[in-house]
């Protein structure tokens, strides 16, 4: 999965040009793949975001490419509970 430079608030740098990003969390797989598709087809880098299953991730971001789209992958890690509690407390 490749990972772009950082050019600020929604773009993404490819080839030394500037490319709107689209996000989307839980993707991989079903609707959010597909969603990630549809607008890397429409001049959107997808990043691609989800919690489990690298290969799954790999193969959606390797579509979009193959495709002619621009894409990467993030694998997000599961955070536990108690983490969560504390955050949702400050």
């Amino acid at each position: 999965m490749a990972s772009l430079p950082w050019n600020g608030p929604g773009e993404a740098a490819l080839n030394g040009t500037r490319k709107p990003v689209f996000l989307v969390i839980g993707a991989g797989a079903g609707i959010g793949a597909t969603t990630a598709a549809r607008f890397a087809a429409g001049g959107y880098h997808a990043v691609l975001a989800r919690r489990s299953d690298k290969e799954g991730l790999e193969r959606a971001v390797s579509r979009i490419e193959q495709a002619g789209g621009s894409a990467s992958g993030i694998l997000l890690m599961r955070a536990r509970m108690a983490r969560l509690k504390r955050w949702s407390t400050r």
